[in-house]
């Protein structure tokens, strides 16, 4: 896995066993690192991106789905039995822009506060 690579590559060492924290170290170390290692803002959404919102569907009950406006098209999550919903790549888009780090376990529970507050998701028929 990619993600895993790139966790390692930045100093963190937790296998296929990594946690939110250390979602958290490795982007802060990305961040601040001086030499990215060939990691785009892209490619950082991108890995980390997939990585929390498959730690979202595990941990809460989630499914992958893909949304269409009129800013364009783009993967959320959203609970299979609840009706509540993340972005997990404009999550870190969004802190890549405004240099933050330190993220991952505030958005993760504030997600799971959404969850437990929102409506069943009506079932069909």
């Amino acid at each position: 896995m990619f993600g895993g690579y790139f966790l390692k590559v930045f100093g963190i060492l937790a296998g296929g066993n990594w946690t939110l924290a250390d979602l958290d170290a490795g982007f802060k170390a990305w961040l601040l690192a001086a030499d990215k290692q060939g990691f785009t803002d892209e490619a950082v959404m991108e890995l980390l991106g997939a990585m929390f919102g498959h730690y979202c569907i595990v941990h809460l009950n989630m499914r992958w789905i893909k949304l269409s406006d009129a800013d364009g098209t783009t993967l959320a999550v959203e609970g299979v039995d609840c009706e509540f919903r993340g972005f997990p790549f404009q999550t870190i888009s969004k802190r890549i822009t405004d240099s933050e780090y330190g993220f991952f376990v505030t958005v993760f529970a504030l997600m799971a506060s959404n969850s437990d507050e929102a409506r069943l998701r009506l079932k069909p028929g």
